[in-house]
């Protein structure tokens, strides 16, 4: 049996209301029944092709014709590609892990195990812990039998029997779910509030009950979430080893995953695991939100705030969902029909089962041509790359980088400013050298690490303020929390002005109507520039913080300029999942062989 087929873990990530649910429940209830009807259509493929080869003969010669006959051709050659590979795929069924459910347990625990020594409970969540006593009584749960179950999946210990205690338990915690549900019945963003919120105080002190002020506590609590969902994952493999069955594989689904250290932990220890994210642009999900919760617009908003998360260094409890699709492996858009969503996700499971069975789409080959530029950049904060595409040639690539004949940052030490002039090293102006100086190289500084021009530059500002002895205590505090960085005092040109600057550069042809692919949304400066050279779509795969290029910059133009999120696999398991084990020769042999055609393939015996 192929190492692919025996375990697999897919996740899911993504704001809420995008569909993490509708893509897991796919591949949870419909993966078989969508894959009997994509292979139901191979005689239909087959004869479609048949079709096109009598056919194209008798077509007129012109450019256009051609064009599209390649795109129609081209589409009905991938489509038996993937019909194909997926004859060879079996139904193997998938183990549903909720993270929502692992929370509740978690939660469940803490208020029965700790009884009477719970510590006081905010009001906030006075009634979440009546609710959980209520429904342990209910179902029979006290704390000795709670502590049994944790104690099995820890150590996975099923020889005892506890297998159908935990399983039992588990399938429990879908009446504990439902019954949060109705206890916030009428006012679905409390339900939201208070999950966020305990998530977050899981991951920042082990304890889902404190106050905001409560302090981060020991890094490890990070796992807590992921770690009892790695049990539970665990236990099941470990039971499914156990039963008298010629077949032991074992897939799961997780849902869903928010806090990039939960991300780390999967990808850490389990090769066979593929994040994906579900993407839909703000409009869509906030109106499936009203409809489904009941929620108004400012609620969804504040929802979205919590959940896309903040600084994670700072605050690495947080939920962050924009870190996690920036870490996934396959990106997914959510805002067609049902059909197309599902057809999408046949295709990624295809290539998970079998890499290299089919080619990457012009968007996947593109965007990995980004993210290759984005490796060459010397940018500390943020490595960015992009490729301008025009009839399917490049004509222009770039990442950000300083320009011809100086140092990138990551080459410059904050050793390289000590006992230098500013005519040596220049940084600042000569009246301001002292200063700046001494706080690039500061006592708590490390004179090894590189540092950011626009950042300090920005703190330099700040200082300067404060020595004039003119601001306030109180305007004191709230100049820490200025944002002082600003674009212009970054020393690089970025990734789409490189692209762009290029064609200028090396004499390329104009860039009217091409399609530029950047790892990261574009900022205002390249916005401008986009527009400017008439490029006339952009497909990005990371959003840029606090950009207002589409909210203004894109919109007040009256040419416009197709703004497109990317979908496919990502960079990071682009040859993961493209590059085939052998070639596709060999691979066709292989298969020869194994179904006893080897000979007659003619490279068996005597060839």
């Amino acid at each position: 049996m192929k190492r692919q087929d025996e375990f697999l873990i897919l996740g899911f990530t993504g704001a809420f209301s995008s569909g993490c649910t509708t893509a897991s429940q796919f591949f949870l209830n419909g993966l078989s029944r969508a894959k009997k009807d994509f292979i139901a259509a191979k005689s239909k493929t087959n004869s479609d092709i048949a079709n096109f080869y009598k056919q194209r003969r008798n077509e007129i010669d012109r450019k256009e014709a051609k064009k599209e006959r390649t795109k129609k051709i081209l589409k009905l050659a991938r489509k038996r590609q993937i019909i194909n590979a997926l004859e060879k795929v079996e139904d193997v069924p998938f183990f549903y892990i909720s993270m929502t459910d692992i929370m509740h347990s978690l939660v469940i625990e803490y208020c029965v195990t700790n009884g009477t020594k719970l510590s006081p409970v905010p009001d906030r969540f006075k009634d979440v812990v009546d609710l959980v006593l209520q429904w342990c009584k209910d179902e029979g749960l006290d704390s000795e039998s709670l502590i049994q179950i944790g104690n099995a999946l820890r150590v996975r210990d099923i020889d005892k029997g506890n297998d159908e205690k935990v399983f039992v338990y588990l399938k429990k915690l879908k009446s504990f779910r439902k019954r949060m549900n109705d206890l916030y019945r009428d006012n679905s963003f409390n339900l939201f509030d208070t999950m966020q919120t305990v998530g977050n105080n899981l991951r920042k002190c082990g304890k889902p009950f404190v106050d905001e002020k409560e302090p981060f506590g020991d890094p490890t609590y990070l796992d807590i979430l992921s770690e009892r969902a790695g049990e539970v994952l665990k236990f099941h493999r470990k039971w499914k080893k156990r039963q008298n069955s010629p077949d032991h594989r074992t897939y799961y689904l997780i849902e869903c995953l928010r806090n990039p250290s939960e991300v780390d932990y999967f990808r850490k220890r389990f090769h066979e695991f593929y994040l994906f994210s579900v993407y839909a642009d703000e409009g869509t999900r906030h109106e499936r939100a009203r409809k489904n919760y009941k929620l108004s617009e400012d609620e969804c908003v504040a929802i979205d705030n919590v959940d896309q998360g903040g600084d994670y260094l700072g605050e690495p409890y947080k939920q962050n969902v924009k870190r996690c699709v920036y870490l996934a492996d396959i990106a997914l858009t959510n805002c067609k029909e049902f059909h197309d969503l599902h057809e999408e996700l046949l295709r990624y499971y295809v290539l998970i089962k079998h890499p290299g069975c089919i080619k990457p789409t012009h968007t996947e080959r593109n965007m990995n041509l980004a993210y290759s530029m984005s490796l060459n950049s010397t940018c500390i904060c943020r490595q960015v790359g992009a490729v301008i595409i025009n009839k399917s040639f490049v004509v222009g690539a770039g990442w950000n980088d300083t320009g011809g004949g100086r140092l990138g940052c990551v080459y410059r030490l904050r050793r390289d400013v000590v006992d230098t002039k500013n005519e040596e090293f220049p940084i600042c102006s000569e009246r301001d050298h002292g200063l700046f100086q001494e706080i690039i190289v500061g006592p708590d500084r490390n004179l090894d690490h590189s540092f950011c021009y626009k950042d300090e530059i920005g703190e330099l500002k700040k200082e300067i303020a404060r020595r004039k002895g003119t601001i306030s205590d109180g305007c004191k505090e709230v100049l820490e929390d200025v944002e002082t960085r600003s674009l212009q005092y970054c020393r690089a040109l970025h990734a789409e002005e490189n692209a762009i600057l290029q064609t200028a550069k090396i004499g390329g042809r104009r860039l009217h109507g091409s399609t530029l692919y950047t790892t990261t949304f574009p900022c205002e400066l390249c916005a401008k520039k986009i527009l400017q050279v008439d490029i006339k779509r952009v497909v990005y795969c990371e959003p840029y913080p606090k950009s207002v290029s589409m909210d203004v910059f894109f919109k007040e133009t009256m040419a416009k300029v197709e703004i497109v999120p990317f979908e496919g696999v990502k960079s990071p398991s682009f040859f993961r999942l493209f590059k085939p084990p052998f070639d596709i020769k060999d691979l066709q042999q292989l298969e020869a062989i194994e179904t006893g055609l080897g000979a007659k393939a003619g490279h068996g015996q005597g060839s």
